[in-house]
């Protein structure tokens, strides 16, 4: 499986003779938080437990390899 790395792509134009500064670069990714209090209480455990999957995953910045001082995160609330 291979694992994607944004930044490399950029070095390579950058020694290809493209004007690509990587270390210039800023990222936006998002970040969803999920509330469970949404109306339908039928299925409390499923929405708490995808909740807690979500609150755990890997964030979008060490997933693509983007250097932490070169991201600024939007981010939302949605109601489940």
């Amino acid at each position: 499986m291979e694992t994607p790395n944004v930044p490399k792509p950029s070095r390579q134009a950058g020694k290809a003779g493209l004007a690509c500064d990587p270390a210039g670069a800023s990222s936006f990714p998002g970040r969803e938080t999920l509330l469970t209090t949404g109306p339908h209480c039928v299925w409390r455990r499923r929405k708490a437990l995808f909740s807690f999957l979500s609150r755990n995953a890997r964030s979008a910045t060490a997933f693509f390899g983007i250097p932490p001082n070169r991201v600024l995160e939007l981010g939302t609330q949605i109601e489940l």
